[in-house]
């Protein structure tokens, strides 16, 4: 081949893998390097607050995501973006970057960027379990974070009432202030939702999945 490009990869190849091809492997790695290097970054992105994120093509070479940046896009990430939109936000640029990164090696017009591996940062890989949510512990900033980052198609940030695991699926910044003891239901607002207080103040928690994977919102049925 000619090239080979990486989307999704998780694996480590080996070196005369990578370079075999006549322009070596490419890597799609959706984040704004040097930083978020690792396992699942567009997740640890929503769960770090972040306001700016970028999506980066590199050239693979020894390291985890250390390789030349060949092409970066940055764009700005809204306070109630889900994984889902950045997840479609990789869909619709990735190919075009893809496209004009193999045009600009076609046209010897590339200019690569190279990394500082000593610099940046480097994220774990994330299991089903650390979506687990402390009210106690955590404020409704970031709460609200993990919500929008482990949410559907992903395993979910969640919680327990009376034994039962609750997946906690959408949810809301409020304006107004709740105030209580955290980990309890504090109001339902009508139609909207159930008002959970955290370790500073209360969340707006707009849908649930239970146990039996019913999706529900929780308003109408606490």
């Amino acid at each position: 081949p000619d090239i080979t490009v990486l989307v999704g990869y998780s694996q480590l190849l080996r070196k005369r893998t990578y370079e075999f091809p006549k322009y070596g492997t490419i890597n799609c790695h959706a984040s704004p390097l040097p930083f978020y290097r690792g396992a699942a970054p567009l997740n640890w992105m929503l769960i770090n607050g972040e306001k700016k994120a970028a999506l980066s093509i590199i050239q693979v070479d020894v390291g985890v995501d250390t390789g030349d940046i060949l092409k970066q896009y940055f764009f700005d990430v809204d306070e109630d973006y889900t994984i889902k939109d950045m997840v479609d936000i990789t869909l619709k640029e990735y190919p075009r970057m893809i496209l004009e990164v193999i045009r600009e090696i076609e046209n010897k017009t590339l200019k690569p960027i190279k990394q500082n591996p000593e610099e940046g940062s480097y994220y774990t890989k994330r299991y089903p379990q650390d979506g687990l949510v402390s009210f106690r512990d955590k404020t409704d900033f970031e709460v609200h974070n993990m919500i929008r980052a482990l949410t559907k198609p992903y395993p979910g940030a969640f919680s327990y009432y009376q034994g039962e695991k609750i997946s906690f699926l959408d949810s809301e910044l409020l304006e107004t202030d709740y105030f209580g003891i955290s980990g309890r239901i504090s109001a339902k607002i009508k139609n909207r939702g159930m008002v959970v207080i955290t370790k500073n103040r209360g969340i707006l928690i707009k849908k649930i999945e239970l146990g039996d994977g019913q999706e529900i919102n929780p308003a109408k049925h606490t």
